[in-house]
């Protein structure tokens, strides 16, 4: 079964898996699918995704600041900084408070987990926080060096792949 991961990077900048939520249709599919539903762009997540995200890039719909970083914890090479970690934590909660409704009791969400291990590594004082939404994919923090033969982990204070969210308030 599929997993979402979030990892943590402290004074060294590392970012290193910190907590797995099982199936990872809990995270970013689940805000994908509330968003697709709440401004009418389809039903079907394969082909509403898209729609999704083209609305957003060229704003033919406007995002509350929840939903706008909620959405933004989806996207890839995303990072948090210390200092928003309580904003993103509780745009999640709202998210999922406001749009838990949109499905049946079965739909599996971990946005409730992920808010609660945000603020634990807040308070742990983690520097950066990033996701990893799907084992399906590779993970987009490590990365293979052919000249040592190596899986290298994610530096977020020396490399550039990477986004830092500032969130909307």
């Amino acid at each position: 079964m599929s997993y979402t991961t979030i990892a943590a990077a402290y004074a060294d900048g590392i970012l290193k898996p910190y907590k797995d939520f099982r199936n990872g249709w809990g995270g970013a599919p689940f805000i994908w699918d509330a968003l697709a539903m709440k401004y009418n762009l389809g039903t079907n997540s394969l082909e509403a995704w898209p729609t999704l995200f083209q609305a957003v890039e060229n704003n033919t719909i406007t995002l509350e600041p929840y939903e706008w970083n909620a959405l933004e914890t989806t996207q890839p090479f995303r990072v948090v900084h210390h200092d928003n970690m309580p904003t993103i934590a509780n745009s999640l909660e709202h998210f999922w408070r406001k749009n838990t409704h949109r499905f049946s009791t079965t739909r599996i969400c971990h946005l409730p987990d992920q808010t609660l291990t945000i603020r634990e590594l807040h308070t742990s004082k983690a520097l950066f926080i990033a996701w990893n939404q799907t084992s399906v994919d590779s993970c987009w923090w490590s990365h293979f060096d052919p000249t040592t033969e190596e899986t290298l982990p994610y530096n977020v204070l020396t490399e550039t792949k990477h986004k830092i969210i500032q969130p909307l308030v």
